[in-house]
């Protein structure tokens, strides 16, 4: 059989051009970001990788695999925004080379050729592989972890023992708990659950390999959660498990929404794959064989993470991020069927996909317009009443309205390949389509998100870069962020301090230590000086005011600096 090693060297050049140039341009983006990386550089500032920390106080939301990565990166090139998104940008050419793979051992070479444009041609796949969050290598280790089920099923019908491929689905999915969670178990579980209904006689390989997957499952996460509860005990996992169940009954406002939610993120966001993968997103379109059954795969997979996240009352974008891998692949078998005459593209997948390209084009458009001509501003404000929209708008305004010519091209480019997909010599051949959009992504990465970025928080971490130069305490007031702790670069003894003595009057509080820092901050006598940040629309009552004095305004916040640290409040002495 000819090597295939020429190909995995061009998607692997071709995915270190994409990813890697300017990785570092633009802050982090509060709160995920941030989030993550402000972990890594606690651990190794604190020099503790047992355990995940923010304000050197443990953090219980989220495992420790993807901080490990973050912080071996930061140990490598730095404490910086390229070494926070290097593990995704790594994981992206992986994960191309990945498919390939994949679909090459699944059908043949064109099929792998096809997945890997489908997945980093579509809109939402290839902008996560240039951010700072968990899911993209979460989401990969639970389709390792698919794909070794698959493969188990498909050597119990060849009546070969599956034996090693069960040790890998439970060694990747061990993987996935330790970097988000044991929801990773939900998925795979029931993905699994649902081959079963469907094939018991070749799902079922045994109870021995079924007990090794759950073993090495166990054995991979253990070597995080054991040492963690014969340290701590356990109310460290309790927090955890509390917080997912917060999460699943909706308890945080702002990401509470209706349960279409998610179908819309996916079609948009995951277009163009999405929209060629109507047609096999409700019945198994391939004829018998390797082909029928891995779409089983993926259909179960798209199918059961769009009713969980639908379900769960907490949405946000990226929690339904596992579909662009069964999203891609049913994108790629249309346009595999059109390239090997196997099938014709319903003439009405048209329709949608015009009505997605125009809105697209057009956000791509409007939003350049909003941040660089007045008139539009005039329009939003009289819409809007929220003084921070106003501020973010007008302030640090990075845009100059050219960028407008982004979405009209989009929309020009995207309507002539769709309108000329026709199954003759002059038409063009669909796929085209994801090039146009890998195009419109490259160009959102290395344009608009720096630019909204600047305008989002660009005053705001360039205060609290200044500030990393001082002997100062900083923190937040009446909302949560992270960057005051990235981007001030605070020590571990800015955590300690006398209100450690206090953190008992704040028992009942989720982070004990870090409220009490914060009533120290506000109302006690300090040994320096004391930063605040709030939200722009916060309305100051008589009290702060008469211990703060506004230093800024920096677009969406402000900051404030306390008049006097060496006068306490005297009704607390």
């Amino acid at each position: 059989m000819q090597s295939k090693l020429p190909i995995h060297v061009i998607i692997t050049f071709l995915g270190i051009l994409l990813f890697l140039p300017f990785l570092g341009q633009h802050s982090l983006f509060d709160w995920d970001e941030v989030n993550f990386a402000e972990s890594a550089r606690e651990m190794l500032v604190a020099q503790n990788y047992r355990q995940v920390q923010i304000g050197f106080e443990a953090f219980w939301e989220k495992p420790p695999l993807f901080i490990w990565m973050q912080a071996l990166c930061m140990k490598i090139f730095g404490i910086n925004e390229f070494a926070a998104r290097l593990p995704n940008a790594v994981c992206g050419i992986f994960t191309l080379n990945l498919l390939y793979y994949f679909g090459r051992k699944i059908r043949n070479h064109f099929t792998g050729i096809f997945w890997v444009l489908a997945y980093g041609g579509s809109l939402a796949p290839f902008i996560y592989f240039r951010s700072g969050i968990i899911d993209p290598i979460f989401n990969l280790f639970i389709f390792i972890a698919i794909y070794q089920l698959f493969k188990s099923e498909q050597l119990r019908t060849a009546n070969e023992n599956p034996r090693l491929n069960m040790l890998l689905a439970g060694l990747f999915a061990g993987l996935a708990v330790l970097t988000k969670g044991p929801v990773a178990i939900l998925i795979i579980g029931l993905v699994w659950i649902s081959r079963l209904v469907l094939n018991y006689r070749f799902v079922w390989n045994g109870f021995l390999n079924f007990s090794l997957a759950v073993f090495a499952c166990f054995l991979v996460a253990s070597l995080w959660f054991v040492p963690e509860l014969i340290s701590n005990g356990p109310w460290f996992f309790k927090e955890f498990f509390q917080y997912q169940i917060t999460l699943v009954k909706g308890q945080i406002e702002w990401h509470n929404q209706p349960w279409f939610y998610h179908i819309l993120v996916l079609l948009f966001l995951c277009f163009p794959a999405s929209v060629f993968a109507l047609p096999h997103l409700f019945k198994n379109t391939d004829y018998s064989g390797t082909d029928r059954i891995w779409s089983s795969y993926m259909r179960s997979t798209f199918w059961i993470v769009l009713i969980i996240f639908s379900i769960v009352s907490t949405k946000i974008i990226h929690y339904s991020s596992l579909c662009w891998f069964p999203l891609s692949w049913f994108g790629a078998n249309t346009v595999y069927r059109w390239y090997t005459n196997r099938g014709v593209m319903p003439v009405w997948i048209k329709i949608p996909a015009i009505l997605v390209s125009l809105v697209l084009g057009l956000a791509l458009t409007i939003v350049p317009l909003l941040f660089a001509n007045a008139a539009f501003q005039k329009l939003a404000f009289s819409k809007i009443s929220d003084p921070s929209f106003k501020e973010i708008v007008t302030q640090n305004n990075a845009w100059n309205g050219i960028e407008m010519l982004i979405g009209i091209g989009f929309i020009v480019a995207a309507l002539y390949v769709i309108f000329s997909m026709r199954k003759n010599k002059t038409g063009l051949h669909p796929a085209w389509l994801f090039v146009v959009v890998l195009v419109a992504s490259v160009s959102i990465s290395a344009i608009y998100i720096p630019k909204a970025a600047i305008s989002l928080q660009g005053s705001y971490v360039s205060e609290m870069k200044k500030l990393q130069q001082q002997d100062v305490f900083v923190d937040a007031w009446g909302f949560k962020t992270y960057a005051i702790y990235f981007y001030t670069q605070q020590n571990k003894r800015n955590f300690k301090g006398e209100w450690l003595s206090k953190t008992a009057d704040f028992k009942e509080h989720p982070n004990p230590k870090t409220q009490a820092r914060l009533f120290y901050l506000m109302n006690l006598k300090t040994s320096k000086p004391v930063f605040i940040v709030t939200r722009f629309r916060y309305t100051p009552d008589w009290y702060f005011n008469g211990k703060f004095e506004k230093v800024k305004n920096m677009g969406a916040y402000i900051l404030w600096k306390r008049k006097d640290i060496n006068k306490p409040d005297i009704r607390l002495q």
